[in-house]
């Protein structure tokens, strides 16, 4: 007698076995707890929203409608996130420390932030982005895994006083005009469009 398992995911299988001399027949239900192997990778969540506004030196927590995966081989609180292209105007920090992976829970535990860091960016928004691999504690090659990517908008802040700059000296005759030119005074804001 062989049992073939139907490979499902469930923990538990019963099946009846009956045995008979001939005349007298007994029939019981057998137990079989099943092993489960881990063989199916994660999977990003459907509908997950890629796309996050944060402000110039500011940050912006990631949720689960941002990052967020489901397995039928782990927990989904024991997925983790694995930084494999670091955003480049920022960092991923989870309770306020540079990070390079995460798993699902500090995204519950609302530990995960995208942190502004490259400083004033100008008049212009800026696009970053991170790539991040999904991983059910089988670490093997990161190509193999599953993958989620966050693009970022990084929007200006006009946070900067513009600032004057004296060029060439003004020379004038006594009693006469001159004109000011760009070449001896002009004024510079980075936060300002031109």
């Amino acid at each position: 007698i062989t049992y073939v398992h139907d490979g499902s995911e469930s923990l538990v299988d019963v099946f009846t076995l009956s045995v008979s001399d001939g005349l007298n027949k007994i029939t019981k239900e057998v137990y079989v707890d099943v092993n489960l192997i881990n063989d199916q990778d994660p999977e990003p969540l459907r509908n997950l929203h890629s796309s996050i506004q944060v402000m110039e030196g500011g940050s912006v927590l990631l949720t689960s409608a941002n990052v967020a995966a489901t397995d039928n081989d782990t927990d989904d609180h024991l997925l983790n996130f694995i930084v494999i292209q670091s955003p480049h105007y920022g960092e991923i920090t989870v309770n306020g420390k540079a990070a390079s992976q995460f798993s699902q829970a500090q995204i519950w535990n609302r530990a995960v932030k995208y942190v502004h860091t490259s400083g004033e960016i100008g008049a212009d928004v800026v696009k970053d982005f991170v790539t991040f691999a999904i991983t059910d504690q089988t670490f093997g090659s990161m190509a193999e895994h599953p993958i989620i990517k966050l693009n970022f908008t990084i929007v200006p802040v006009d946070n900067q006083p513009p600032y004057v700059i004296l060029g060439s000296p003004l020379f004038v005759t006594e009693g006469r005009r001159a004109p000011i030119t760009q070449e001896s005074l002009s004024a510079q804001d980075v936060d300002t469009a031109s």
